[in-house]
This record gives C-alpha cells, structure tokens and sequence, in this order.
C-alpha cells in the first residue's frame, strides 16, 4: 500500500525543504536497511523508518505531518500522515531549527512506536521499534472480530485502529467488523477521525463498501467543509463522488465566480469543468475579446475545440473579431491555422474566411491547388479550383 498523506487545501504546496530529511539522516536509513526484516513469529517489536513532510500554507508558515513506514519482504506499507499536534515530544520547532537528534513515542491501542532519528532545517527522518501490545489481540478476539496476526496487528498500529474506532463503528450503526473488513478500512485509510468527521456531516454509510468508496475518491471532512463553505450543502455521496471525480473543487468553484458565475450550479461546474473551461480558459477568451460569453457558450466553443492556440493561429493569419458561430464553423470544417498557412503558400491569400471553409468543404487544400494551378497558365480563381476538383481534375 502507498503512503498516504493528508490533501493539501487550495492554498496548500508541497514544500521542497522536506527533501533535506533524505541528506539530514542517510546514515539512519542505511542502518534500517541493514537490519533483516523478517523477525519470528512470536516476536513482538518491529522495525521501520519515519519521516516529517512539510506543507507550506498560504500565509508561508509550514506545516508539519509525521510519516511511518514499515517494510517487511516486499510488502511495503504505509500510514496517513499523523498532524504533528497529535505526535507527543516532538515539536514544531524542534523540526524547524538547527540539527538535533529526538526521542519520541506514539501511544496507540495495537502498540507503541518508539521513535528515535534527527530533525532540523524544517525535515526530519528515523528510526522506530514498534512494540506490539499482546493485550490488542486478546481484546479484538473478545469483540468476535477476530484474532489478528502478528503483520495485522502491525498494520492496525500503523492506520490506528483503536478501540475508540470500533466503538464508533457500533455507535453510527455499522456492522460488526470480522478482520478482513478490519485490514481492508486499514489499507484504505479510514480510522476514528475519518469516521468521525464524516459523520459530524451526517455522513453514516449504509455499507463498507461506501465508506472505503468515499475515502478512496478522496470525499473526506475537509472536502465535504469546503464544498459547505461554497453553498454546496447537503449533497447526496453520489453527488459529492461525482463532483470530486470531475475535479470540482474549492478551489475551482472559486475561481469560476470570481470569473462572474456566481449563479452556476453544481451540474454547470462539473460540465465546465468536464470540457476543460477552467480560469485560463476564460480569461484567455475574454482577452481575445469575447466578454460577455455564458458559461454554456464556453462549453460549446471549448467542446469544438475553440482553444487559445486555436484562436491564435486564426488571429496570425489576420482572421479576428469572428463571432462564436463562425469560430465553432470554421473549427468543425477544418480550417485552422496550417489549412490557412497551406493555401497562403498556394497564393490563397487574405481569402474571405467562408470561402476558405467552402474550399475545405470541397476538398481543396494548398497541395490540390498548386497541383491543378501547375497545369493551367494562369493561377485559377477559388471557385474555379472548386469547380476542377468536384469534377476530378483537369481534361
């Protein structure tokens, strides 16, 4: 299973200092490799490696999240990042300053990560043991869930799976989970806060099979706060599903108003969105002159492919101020900026643009016209070139 790390908000980037962690703690990660992977089966601790991501928000502070990782044979897992508010004996300016080593522990019901490495310069890396509390596996199999193994207690350690979950779990009405269920939220990132922040929404799926849906489409608190925020309230799941799969985000849907579409719906931004009538798009029609354009019109002219580079070459070849009914026409004929180039070169030059669609339509391009133009005396006329080709060519 890949890591899996919190969703930056719109006005969250991935911050490049956290690359310092891999140059800050080389040699604890060589250490880790060397150390054999596979342990017996009663053996209660296991090895891994941890690390700090950093986030910059908008107001140029960084934010810190702790990263474990464990790696047994080839098998490789991974947790949700942990905010490091919830990471006891380690602090944002620990990470922040100058190099240091630190020593830390995570508390949770399947077992305790006993951490150890070097934080500074905004990163951060090391070492942990994970001690397995034998007391989980005899508590889980109380509940008739079921007792897990040694790499599923790992597992539940590293997702939390707490106490605290299960009783939620039964709390929102959900079905006894048996370990299959158990290991599959696991894989797929769904703990207490998941559960409990979606269902402060008064999200309380029906199945499983919803709530691994709507976390794995990335439907979560923080998407369904901000889809509130924007007068998106009370969307059915399907709803939410669709609008994140087409990428109508916060952050799109902000973009779209302030481009004076305050009154779009949740339908009209997943179908901009579809067709790819984003900000760029916009102001880029609005620069070439087309103002007062609705939503659907973008749609339409973007769904014909009326792009910038479109309207660009169009503009070169000195066609400009054309209306969208004739940017969509000539478009869907073909004529386009090397059609244009090509009779030009042909001695078409400066040709009415309904013209040069007609020539199009008829299958004149330059390569006819200079061919049929190679045996007359004297260049003929675009009708006249119309005329020869309809017909088959010369006598």
């Amino acid at each position: 299973m890949s890591d899996r790390h919190p969703k930056a908000s719109s006005a969250l980037a991935r911050d490049a200092v956290s690359l310092v962690a891999g140059a800050l703690l080389m040699g604890a990660v060589q250490l880790f490799v060397s150390v054999p992977s596979v342990r017996a089966a009663d053996d209660l601790t296991s090895s891994g490696t941890w690390a700090i991501d950093s986030w910059t928000k908008s107001d140029s502070t960084a934010e810190y999240w702790l990263s474990l990782r464990w790696t047994r044979e080839r098998d490789h897992r991974g947790s949700r990042s942990i905010p490091l508010a919830r990471v006891p004996g380690l602090t944002g300016a620990q990470i922040a300053g100058s190099p240091a080593t630190v020593h830390f522990e995570l508390k949770r019901d399947a077992g305790t990560f006993v951490c150890d490495g070097r934080v500074g310069n905004g990163a951060g890396a090391g070492l942990y043991d994970l001690k397995l509390d034998p007391a989980y596996a005899d508590a889980l199999a109380k509940r008739g869930i079921g007792r897990p193994d040694t790499d599923q207690q790992i597992k539940f350690a590293i997702s939390d799976m707490s106490f605290a979950f299960l009783d939620e779990l039964k709390e929102q009405k959900y079905p006894k989970p048996d370990l299959d269920v158990l290991v599959r939220l696991a894989d797929h990132g769904v703990d207490k806060e998941y559960l409990d922040g979606m269902g402060g929404f008064g999200y309380r799926f029906t199945s499983y099979d919803d709530l691994v849906r709507a976390r794995d489409h990335g439907v979560d608190p923080r998407y369904v706060q901000a889809m509130k925020d924007a007068g998106f309230d009370k969307l059915s799941l399907d709803q939410l599903l669709h609008a994140r799969d087409h990428g109508v985000d916060a952050r799109y849907i902000r973009a779209i108003r302030e481009a004076g579409f305050n009154k779009a719906s949740l339908d009209d931004l997943i179908q901009a969105r579809d067709h790819g009538v984003d900000p760029r798009y916009i102001e880029g029609m609005r620069e070439a002159g087309y103002t007062k354009l609705s939503l659907d019109d973008l749609v339409e002219l973007r769904d014909h492919g009326v792009d910038l580079r479109y309207m660009e070459a169009l503009a070169t070849a000195g066609y400009n101020r054309l209306t969208p009914e004739q940017l969509v026409r000539t478009r869907d004929q073909g004529v386009d900026g090397r059609y244009i180039e090509g009779m030009a070169d042909a001695g078409y030059k400066n040709v009415p643009l309904d013209d040069l669609v007609r020539a199009r339509q008829h299958g004149v391009d330059g390569r006819v016209a200079k061919r049929i133009n190679a045996e007359l005396s004297q260049p003929a006329t675009l009708d006249k070139l119309i005329q020869i080709h309809d017909r088959g060519g010369l006598d």
